[in-house]
């Protein structure tokens, strides 16, 4: 009896029932994410005062400089350049 159920399986047949398990349930968590997010955002871009906060970065990037200054108040951060040269330093020091 368990030698016709191992022989009537194909060869790809061990990984396909856990691929299609895990499929649909990333598929179900991202229909449920979707689903919930429109139905807060008709209140959240209407009603809240909130902003998305990633709006916020590229506003702050692309905000026009004060008159008489070549670089908006984000690229004067000192803040703002400690935290590029320590990425762009533990990036390029493995190398």
């Amino acid at each position: 009896m368990i030698a016709s159920r191992k022989a009537s399986r194909s060869p790809g047949a061990p990984g396909s029932c856990p691929l299609l398990a895990w499929g649909i349930f990333i598929a179900a968590m991202l229909a449920t994410l979707t689903a919930t997010a429109r139905l807060v955002i008709e209140q959240w871009l209407a009603n809240e005062r909130l902003p998305f906060p990633l709006v916020q970065v590229h506003s702050a990037l692309i905000e026009s400089p004060p008159p008489g200054r070549a670089l908006n108040d984000m690229f004067r951060s000192p803040v703002l350049w400690i935290g590029l040269c320590t990425v762009w330093r533990f990036i390029y020091s493995r190398v």
